[in-house]
């Protein structure tokens, strides 16, 4: 009889089995992220492009439209400032001076969205002018008839002297406009509109005594200059001259006139101003339809004519400044 000598003891307990957990798969998480991921880069996109769309459609254009403007304004106090100083040296009878002007051409832009708007400097139509007519007698002396114009001669295919220049604003957010400097006043000029002064010339009538000044532009070529960048206006006073009546003995014929004629692609300004100073006015003509209608590119070109009779005169002065005229 065999023994078990093993000596006996407590049961061995077996733990109670558990379920074994099989780790999730990384590539799951790794999916789930990276569509998330996708989705919150386009949502971001998406974000930027309706901030840029937007910026642009409403944010722009109303940015470039108040640089436009501002230009618009700086080129009028620059050529109204040059305006000024051509007067101020013919008063001073400075022959031989130099005048420089800063024109700025572009207007401020808005990088990288848009570029600055340009301008252009550009001569008068040919068939702008001014002319001053009158008949001056003296002891000893018959009467004679002295006419200042501004037309230089001869007469080029694309100018023909005169005393002015204008700058076309070639503005994209806000109405293209001009800035003309002629015959010494500077005007605003938009399309579908009456010209406004900016500068009115230097013409009064005012308790019977008549002043005007009359510029006058020689050995020019105002050729067409274009950009964004400053361009310089430069003269040189050549001379001056001077006629003030009564003065040693001579005086305006009796019976005659003083008569002064503008031919101007914006006559319809010159007449809207004139029309305003009562002691002008009563010798206003200006029988074209161009001197009422509103403004157009290449349109027609207006004569006003104002005719003083010399009864009425009892002190003339007129100042005639004659300059070179270049652009740089």
């Amino acid at each position: 009889m065999q023994y078990d000598h093993r000596s006996a003891g407590a049961h061995a307990a077996r733990p109670p089995s558990r379920r074994v957990r099989r780790p999730r798969r990384a590539w799951r998480r790794r999916s789930q992220r990276a569509q998330v991921s996708a989705v919150a880069t386009i949502l971001g996109l998406l974000l930027v492009v309706v901030f840029i769309a937007n910026y642009i459609s409403t944010t722009l254009p109303s940015q470039m439209g108040q640089n436009d403007l501002q230009h618009g304004v700086l080129v009028q106090n620059q050529v109204a400032q040059f305006g000024a100083l051509l007067q101020a040296y013919s008063s001073a009878d400075a022959v031989g001076a130099q005048v420089s002007a800063p024109l700025t051409l572009g207007s401020a832009g808005a990088p990288p969205f848009s570029a600055p708007d340009s301008s252009t400097i550009l001569p008068l139509v040919n068939q702008s002018s001014l002319q001053v007519a009158f008949s001056v007698t003296g002891p000893s002396t018959p009467s004679r008839t002295i006419s200042v114009s501004t037309l230089s001669s001869p007469c080029s295919t694309t100018y023909c002297g005169g005393s002015g220049f204008q700058v076309a604003l070639h503005n994209t957010y806000a109405p293209s406009a001009v800035v003309a400097y002629e015959q010494g006043a500077v005007l605003y000029v938009q399309p579908t509109s009456i010209p406004v002064f900016i500068s009115p010339p230097t013409l009064s009538f005012s308790q019977n005594a008549f002043t005007m000044f009359v510029p006058q532009f020689f050995n020019s070529s105002v050729t067409p200059e274009q950009g964004t960048g400053t361009a310089e206006l430069s003269l040189r006073l050549l001379s001056v001259q001077q006629f003030s009546f009564p003065s040693n003995g001579f005086s305006l014929q009796s019976g005659s006139s003083v008569t002064v004629t503008v031919v101007s692609p914006y006559v319809a300004g010159w007449y809207s101003y004139f029309q305003t100073i009562p002691s002008l006015a009563p010798y206003l003509a200006c029988p074209s339809s161009a001197c009422t209608q509103l403004y157009s590119t290449n349109g027609p070109v207006g004569t006003l004519t104002i005719t003083l009779p010399a009864s009425q005169v009892q002190s003339f002065s007129l100042v005639v400044g004659a300059f070179s005229f270049k652009v740089a």
